[in-house]
């Protein structure tokens, strides 16, 4: 069986020919939306047949974990929670990293939630969360009871070589729950991880765009704040701008223009490649984005 899909939580049942087993679901696969952004972490079976699948979903603006229980057959399992389903909430974003039987049939979801939150002091990084990825292709294998971790042997200056991007930009906004929502309406981040501040300032955000993110907060007098700000605050001009590459300038440029972005570099095609324009948002910091990907091949 496998589980997690960005958008349903998924199951498939495959015979041991390769095929998908008919009996099961529709034609061999199970598709279960809850909420917004729904993806399985873990899966188990139980003694009678049952399928235990354990994830998360947005629910309400935050992230839950859900827990589902189906029937051998496919269906969800009325007699399980509401429906067949059982949402757990908790003050912020919570996620899934692995679930357990219990030999008495209890059910033990372990994850993250927002009281699993540490300090980072640094780059607009008020907190960072103990998180994983959803799908199980990225999740560590447990290693053999008694083997012994091999030693890992990295130069100090190594990058990570696990984590999907190396180089995060980080941003300070004075109004950062609008600089939010408005670089996910006009830009197409999206949210990652938002954490709130006292009164309407945010402590730290993570917003994502494919596979790189920025990071962002309110702009503050705190340690990193005296090191770093806004646009604003230095006259109007910035001492660094994010690039980001996208499939189809034309139409981003066109979505960021009905938001309201200010273009101070027009759309055209570059000499040395790709096709983009660069803009200010609402608080005059500078992005650029084009087609022109520096990681491509030649």
């Amino acid at each position: 069986m496998v589980t997690g899909d960005e958008f349903s939580i998924a199951l498939a049942r495959v015979l041991a020919d390769g095929t998908l087993d008919a009996s099961f679901g529709a034609g061999g696969t199970v598709t279960t939306a809850v909420g917004h952004d729904s993806g399985g972490a873990a899966l188990a079976l139980a003694p009678d047949g049952g399928i235990l699948v354990a994830g998360e979903a947005r629910i309400g603006g935050r992230e839950a974990i859900v827990l589902l229980r189906y029937r051998s057959d496919g269906e969800l399992d009325p007699s399980f929670g509401t429906r067949g389903k059982t949402i757990v909430r908790f003050a912020g974003d919570a996620s899934t990293w692995a679930m357990a039987l219990q030999p008495d049939g209890r059910i033990v979801v372990g994850g993250y939630a927002p009281e699993g939150l540490i300090w980072i002091p640094g780059p607009a990084a008020t907190f960072l969360p103990r998180r994983r990825p959803r799908r199980f292709a990225r999740r560590s294998s447990i290693r053999e009871a008694g083997s012994r971790p091999r030693k890992q042997r990295s130069s100090p200056m190594s990058p990570a070589k696990k984590t999907v991007a190396t180089v995060i930009p980080t941003l300070r906004y004075k109004d950062a729950p609008a600089a939010i929502d408005w670089l996910c309406r006009a830009f197409g981040f999206e949210r990652h991880l938002v954490v709130p501040g006292d009164g309407h300032t945010i402590a730290h955000a993570q917003l994502t765009f494919g596979n790189g993110m920025i990071m962002l907060g309110s702009a503050r007098a705190d340690e990193f704040g005296r090191l770093q700000k806004t646009p604003a605050e230095v006259g109007g001009v910035g001492t660094g701008s994010p690039y980001v590459v996208v499939d189809d300038p034309d139409a981003h440029h066109a979505k960021a223009v009905a938001a309201g972005a200010k273009v101070v570099i027009e759309l055209k095609t570059e000499d040395y490649g790709g096709r983009g324009y660069s803009c200010l948002d609402p608080e005059g910091h500078l992005w650029s984005f084009g087609s022109f990907d520096p990681w491509a091949e030649a």
